[in-house]
C-alpha cells in the first residue's frame, strides 16, 4: 500500500514564492514612486507659494490648506481656492 504524502507538492510551492516575491517588489516601487511623486509636489508648491505670497504667514496659511485638501483627494477645492482666495503679490501691487 502506497503512503500519500501530506507535504505540499515542491512546484506549487515554489512557483507561490515567486509571484508572492514578485508581488512583493512591486509594492515596494508603487509605494517609492508614490512617496517621491508626494514629495516633490509639496517641494514644488512650497517653491511656488514662496513666489507668489504676500508674506510668510499667508503662505503658510495658503499651504496648510492645500495640504489638507490634497491629502483626501479633493484637487478641484484646492483649485477653486487657488482661484478664488489666493491674492498674489502682482494682484496686491495693481
Amino acid at each position: 500500500m502506497e503512503k500519500e504524502s501530506t507535504t505540499p507538492d515542491c512546484r506549487h510551492y515554489r512557483w507561490a514564492k515567486v509571484i508572492r516575491r514578485d508581488y512583493m517588489r512591486c509594492l515596494e516601487l508603487c509605494w517609492l514612486l508614490f512617496w517621491s511623486n508626494w514629495y516633490h509636489l509639496g517641494k514644488k508648491l512650497r517653491d511656488l507659494m514662496s513666489m507668489i505670497a504676500l508674506n510668510k504667514a499667508d503662505k503658510d496659511r495658503h499651504l496648510k490648506f492645500m495640504f489638507y485638501h490634497l491629502t483626501r483627494g479633493e484637487i478641484y477645492t484646492v483649485l477653486d481656492y487657488l482661484k478664488k482666495e489666493l491674492i498674489t503679490k502682482r494682484r496686491k501691487i495693481s
